[in-house]
């Protein structure tokens, strides 16, 4: 791996930050620990606190607190947000900063006026990295005494920090009493006296987010196991209807652990607090779990109690979550932000127990992560004598040698050490009582031993290490001893990551829990400096996936990210959702060809090359920011699993971002993203700089853009347009200080020297010898680019001269995209009516997003009423997929409040065809306007015993077509060769209308006729809808003596069930004029197995086809403009409109003949000849060609 010098990587990133993950990877020796921190004052963060009269003002760019110590008292006077303009503490209530009981008996509180301020401190906040320290905040820290009802100090400590981010809350808590211990056996934490007024409530019970526009009580909402029963909402953010708001988060455990395994029921306990916002107070409190936590202070100790962090924001949930994410990253220290990509030998070595063959790491593993660019590789569990030690055992030695042979190997090779390595020495709830100090100092001793001696960077830690000590010790007894051992891990880790700044820990979800559940999680007190942790809250399981991580956006920083399924695909779709998140484990052994294939390391090594280069990693080292994460995610109704995933890196000023796009995980494939982090009055010049999967880079200039334009209407992105759903886009402010700019310059280049004029652009590179290197240059007075190779000498320079009448126009796309959106119904809110009416959340594999929703009705007119975020106004295909079977009933769905489609009728009777009982169903065409609007399906009776109803999604796709025409074939026969007949079905069928028509067909030849009303000519496309069955036969549609569509056979084996009504798809045809259209359906032949030739047709659709009318030729003389019409055809609606057209020159004579706008105005430029195409954005088969001379 090529690690890039510190001037280079500064000359283009002018960020003593930047550049740091590089520094870690090649190993730190003792000679690079830092001493121990010793606040001094930064002048950057020193007007974050001032001293008032009466106490404290706390302020940076967004959040002001105004802190009171008068009168013997400690209270919040003020909580500012000051982008919004509005100040929070306003309840009656809530005042009271903290309450602690003490002994179960006495009580003290902050604003009683029985305290004795001290001495303040007021001390800079540091942030350690391996290239030096920088203040990123501050703290003030005031001391309050008393005497009764016991001797105690509570030493008050807010953090502030620097920018955008908040403030934390903690106190220290010292018994005074020289001879007696006290114990805090229950306490508010922490209150502010925020308003209860309109607003919408997130939190995460584990990690799916839910919401509730009413209060959180402090109980669990999922009480169906006693695991479940233990799980609490983590945090809040609360948005008002004014479009504003704060966040709570106090830094929790995920759960609490009773015993060390030998309790076999009600060992999950809560954890140490929970969060009451408005429930039957009017104020928010943090009040601690006393079955969880009662801590017991030893006579003269003093000990951390629990932290609390708060934000404000403007906006909706996005910029709440978001200003967590500022929080987060300064409040946990992060730096060295660029994803890390190491091998782990978990799944062939450690978790089967194999012994790995001699030198496998040098022959194989080693070589194979240095040719894929990878970062680190790492050794997991078993590779020790025991648990306990850092001596490797006798099987890991065949394979590395020697523990100092292999780390050196690693550090040569450009590579960091990765290992797992327990803290306690033992297995699940075994080994040592991390609450006591003497047994982490030995530990640490070991860590710095690995740090010092054998290069370890990153340390992982794992097995449950915080079970319960059940035992009173001279340390802790066992109401606080799980928590000191959090506390105290915590501290020991923070504090070797400030000595060690390339120390790199990572906390996965088995600490808290064992035996745990799958849906295991982690929480803010597990989270080290610049660390990260295990996180899956069931989201996918123990896949810890894209998905998984963004949940957690908000709720855990996005520096705490970790994938565990990292593979070697081939496809970038995968290689750029890797960059989500801080680390990715690639479990799969190196040395099996067909896991990790040659072209996929070749791609993984081009790709990891770009990641690196100077430019982009300058701003993958920055926050990541979210643009885009599935339907629904800036709301209520976020289905997490519909993607695509779109978020972006910009630089402090946000002169620069990088977008990064996947489909990974999901289904969609486009959206208009709005890229929120951008500055409203910047210009920005986009070039996409995907990577393909071959290797290549698709480049293309694709215009300049106000920032505001970027976020409404937003950048276009389309990840069909590359062979896997993956892409890359830079963004480059345009400055005033010359025309032509270079928007890009790719990772072979390491300097770019420009000058320029208003007839063109000449860049002196400066790179890669040999290398083909790429530029992106663009005019954007002209909004004109162009894509620029050039081959670079073998001292690695060379020049590029590019005309500015050589720049060209960026290729028109699209704006909007025709791709259905699915509201998942598990996603989404609903009422009930009645209101006690049972329903239930359905799990299984056959149904979207493996969920459903059952309503259990039990009379006709009950309903289940969805509310449904609808993203962009305009005339929507509505359909409902649904599971039938024999405990159904009927039901008919209203769209606010007006009836829409037929009513559908869920019954279907068991075991009659072999295949999944979910439907999917066309119910009509609605127009809506942007967001929320009403589902409601109402129970219409039943054809069973059962009213009950589900509900997997309700899909809405864009559209402009008219609707479709829609016969029965019992009521439009008109003719056939042989006996036909109308066969009733009973009420239960699926069968529309209650009946079904045949032909029985004794032989090839036969033929039934059905006569249906067209009411305009035109293109049509036909469907027809027949029961299969074991005794049907093959058939050919034909319209006007012309053969539509291929050959279709009603034909169904028995072994796919009795019977089963499908829809066969027979293509467009032209009708010439309206009228009667007669559909003739000849039997052609059987399949082998059919028991006859017969025909069994239910109904036939004729859906219009949407065309678009336009001049097949126009001449314009050069300098001349003209606009060309445009007829829609078929089509209706809000996209029936030039609009929602795309204008693209297709062919030209010679370069430059013609230009076209998106508005279908055509300039000439010079002689010659080109053919322009249109084509509607939303129904892309309406599209038309012209051909233009220009003269």
């Amino acid at each position: 791996m090529k690690h890039l010098s510190r001037r280079l990587f500064l000359s283009s990133a002018g960020s003593m930050l930047a550049g740091a993950t590089f520094a870690g990877a090649l190993g730190v020796g003792r000679e690079q620990a830092h001493a121990a921190p010793v606040p001094v004052s930064d002048p950057s963060v020193r007007g974050l606190v001032t001293q008032t009269a009466d106490g404290w003002t706390l302020e940076n760019d967004v959040i002001r607190l105004g802190l009171s110590t008068a009168g013997g008292s400690i209270r919040i006077a003020s909580l500012y947000n000051k982008e919004a303009g509005r100040e929070y503490q306003r309840a009656s209530g809530g005042h009271r900063l903290f309450a602690y009981e003490l002994d179960g008996t006495h009580q003290i509180v902050a604003d009683d006026g029985g305290w004795t301020a001290g001495a303040h401190r007021v001390t800079d906040l540091v942030m350690h990295t391996p290239n030096g320290e920088s203040g990123i905040g501050r703290q003030v820290a005031v001391p309050l005494t008393r005497t009764q009802p016991r001797p105690i100090t509570v030493t008050v400590i807010f953090e502030i920090y620097t920018g955008r981010a908040g403030i934390r809350f903690y106190t220290l808590v010292k018994n005074d009493d020289a001879t007696t211990k006290t114990t805090i056996t229950n306490s508010t934490v922490f209150a502010l006296a925020v308003e209860d007024q309109s607003h919408t409530l997130f939190y995460p019970p584990n990690a799916i987010w839910r919401s509730t526009r009413g209060s959180l009580a402090p109980t669990p909402e999922d009480t169906s196991s006693a695991g479940k029963r233990a799980e609490l909402p983590k945090k809040v953010i609360n948005v008002y209807d004014s479009a504003d708001g704060w966040s709570v988060s106090p830094e929790l455990n995920w759960k609490t652990m009773r015993g060390s395994g030998n309790h076999s029921s009600d060992y999950m306990l809560p954890p140490f607090a929970s969060i009451n916002a408005w429930h039957e107070i009017d104020h928010l409190r943090v009040t601690t779990n006393p079955e969880s936590l009662q801590l017991v202070l030893f006579p003269d100790e003093e000990f951390e109690y629990l932290s609390v962090n708060v934000t404000v924001f403007n906006g909706g949930v996005v910029e709440g979550k978001m200003a967590e994410q500022e929080h987060f990253h300064k409040r946990f220290r992060y730096n060295q932000l660029t994803t890390l990509f190491n091998t782990n030998d978990w799944d062939y070595r450690g978790g089967p127990g194999n012994v790995l063959p001699d030198n496998y790491y040098y022959d194989v593993i080693i070589p194979k992560a240095e040719q894929a660019g990878f970062d680190m590789v790492m050794l997991d569990d078993l590779w020790n004598t025991t648990r306990d030690t850092i001596e490797p055992n006798e099987e890991m030695l065949k394979s590395i040698h020697s523990l100092e042979e292999f780390t050196q190997t690693l550090v040569d090779r450009g590579l960091m050490f990765g290992l797992w390595f327990s803290l306690s020495g033992g297995g699940h709830g075994q080994g040592r009582d991390l609450a006591d100090p003497d047994q982490l100092a030995f530990k640490r001793e070991q860590i710095e031993t690995l740090i010092n001696d054998f290069h370890m960077s990153h340390h992982m830690i794992d097995l449950t290490q915080y079970w319960q000590n059940e035992r009173e010790t001279p340390y802790s007894h066992p109401s606080d001893n799980v928590y000191r051992k959090n506390v105290l891990v915590r501290r020991m880790l923070n504090e070797i990551v400030e000595r060690y700044p390339h120390y790199l820990p990572k906390l996965t979800t088995e600490l808290d829990i064992y035996p745990t559940q799958g849906d295991r999680n982690n929480g803010l007190l597990h989270v080290p400096y610049n660390g990260w942790n295990t996180l899956n809250g069931g989201v996918t399981g123990e896949n810890l996936s894209l998905r998984t991580a963004v949940v957690h956006f908000g709720h855990m920083p996005m520096g705490a990210q970790y994938m565990n399924l990292g593979r070697l695909t081939g496809k970038m779709e995968d290689y750029y959702a890797y960059t989500a998140v801080r680390n990715v484990k690639f479990g799969e052994n190196p040395g099996n060809s067909e896991r990790w294939p040659e072209s996929a390391i070749e791609l993984m090594a081009v790709f990891n090359k770009w990641r690196r280069s100077p430019r982009v990693a300058e701003l993958t080292e920055h926050m990541w920011r979210p643009v885009f994460l599935g339907t629904g995610w800036d709301g209520r109704a976020w289905n997490t699993s519909s993607g695509p995933f779109v978020w972006m890196h910009t630089d402090d000023d946000r002169d620069r971002a990088l977008v990064i796009a996947t489909g990974h995980q999901g289904y969609a494939s486009t959206v208009v993203a709005n890229l929120r982090w951008l500055d409203d009055g910047g210009r920005y010049m986009v070039a996409d700089v995907t990577i393909d999967d071959d290797g290549s880079h698709t480049y293309a200039y694709r215009g300049t853009f106000t920032g505001s334009e970027l976020k409404d209407p937003g950048l276009p992105i389309d990840l069909r347009e590359n062979a896997s759903r993956g892409k890359a886009f830079w963004i480059q402010r345009a400055t005033s200080r010359r025309e032509m700019h270079v928007v890009y310059a790719d990772e072979h280049l390491d300097e770019v020297d420009v000058s320029t004029n208003d007839r063109q652009i000449r860049v002196r590179l400066t790179g890669e010898p040999g290398a083909d290197a790429t530029i992106i240059v663009a005019d954007p007075s002209t909004d004109r680019g162009r894509v620029e190779t050039v081959a670079l000498n073998n001292r690695g320079r060379g020049v590029a001269v590019v005309l500015a009448s050589q720049l060209r126009p960026p290729k028109p796309v699209s704006s909007v995209f025709p791709e259905p959106t699915y509201f998942e119904a598990e996603f989404l809110p609903f009422e009930l009516e009645p209101a006690n009416a049972s329903w239930r959340q359905v799990n299984e594999g056959n149904a979207s997003n493996s969920s459903w929703i059952l309503a259990e009705f039990t009379n006709t007119g009950q309903h289940i009423e969805f509310t449904v975020e609808v993203p962009t106004a305009g005339r929507y295909l509505v359909e409902n997929r649904y599971k039938e079977n024999q405990s159904r009933g009927r039901s008919q769905l209203y769209v606010d409040g007006d009836k829409l489609g037929e009513e559908f009728n869920h019954y279907y009777m068991i075991n009659m065809y072999r295949g999944i009982e979910f439907r999917e169903r066309y119910v009509g065409l609605a127009d809506l306007d942007a967001g929320e609007h009403t589902f409601r399906f109402v129970s219409t009776g039943t054809s069973g015993s059962s009213h009950a109803i589900g509900v997997d999604f309700i899909k809405l796709t864009p559209s402009a077509r008219l609707p479709r025409l829609k016969f029965e074939a019992e009521e439009t026969h008109v003719g056939a060769s042989g006996s036909v007949r109308r066969v009733a079905e009973p009420p239960a069928s699926p069968a529309q209308g209650g009946a079904w028509h045949e032909l029985a067909a004794p032989a090839p030849g036969a033929w039934a006729e059905y006569e249906v009303e067209v009411p305009q000519a035109g293109r049509y496309r036909v469907t027809t809808v027949a029961k299969r069955h074991a005794n049907r036969g093959q058939a050919q549609l034909v319209i006007d003596g012309q053969p539509v569509g291929e050959v279709f056979d009603q034909y169904l084996p028995t072994s796919d069930g009795a019977y089963l009504y499908d829809e066969f798809d027979h293509g467009v045809v032209e009708i010439r004029k309206p009228g009667p259209v007669v559909l003739r359906y000849e039997v052609v032949g059987r399949a082998p197995g059919a028991g006859g030739y017969n025909l069994a047709n239910d109904y036939i659709t004729l859906t219009p086809e949407p065309s678009l009318d336009v001049p097949e030729t126009i001449q314009v003389r050069v300098g001349d403009t003209a606009t060309l019409d445009v007829g829609f055809v078929n089509m209706a609606g809000v996209y029936a409109d030039r609009t929602y057209l795309l204008w693209t020159v297709v062919e030209e004579s010679a370069e430059n003949v013609v230009g076209v706008d998106q508005n279908g105005v055509i300039t000439g430029e010079k002689r010659g000849t080109a053919v322009i195409r249109v084509e509607s954005q939303i129904e892309p088969e309406a599209a038309a060609t012209i051909a233009v001379t220009i003269t």
